[in-house]
Formats: structure tokens, C-alpha cells, sequence
């Protein structure tokens, strides 16, 4: 509804706008979607996916994850 307040900068990587967080299995089935602003930790985010669907993934065993996630899942 108000996706004009979800926009940021990423300073790093100099994106404006949003970035989506995406989680699929290994079959490219969707699990999860957050859409949030540029400027939002990368790290923050991710749990923000993946918490939900902690009660649904019993047989999970891994999570494959770019490196700005890396400090999140390595706890």
C-alpha cells in the first residue's frame, strides 16, 4: 500500500530503491519474499524470512547464502 516508504539507498553498492530477499529450495520453489528498502542491513532482513518459516523446514539441513548474509546464518 505504501511502497513509497519501503525506498533507500545503498551506499556501498550505490543502489536506489529496493531489494528483494528471496528463499527457494532446491527445486526453485519460492518459500519466502521480503521486499524492503536499499538502505536496510542485508543481515537484519534475513531472519526476518526465515523465522516464519522455521516450523515448516524440519527437514532442512543447510542454508546456501551470498556473504552479506554470512554473519546471520553462522550463529
Amino acid at each position: 500500500p505504501f511502497t513509497h516508504l519501503d525506498k533507500g539507498i545503498d551506499g556501498d553498492k550505490k543502489i536506489n530503491g529496493r531489494k528483494r530477499h528471496v528463499i527457494t529450495d532446491t527445486a526453485g520453489l519460492i518459500w519466502g519474499v521480503i521486499v524492503g528498502a536499499a538502505n536496510q542491513a542485508d543481515g537484519v532482513v534475513a531472519s526476518k524470512v526465515v523465522e516464519p518459516l522455521l516450523g515448516y523446514l524440519d527437514r532442512m539441513e543447510k542454508i546456501l547464502a551470498d556473504d552479506a548474509y554470512k554473519k546471520t546464518f553462522m550463529k
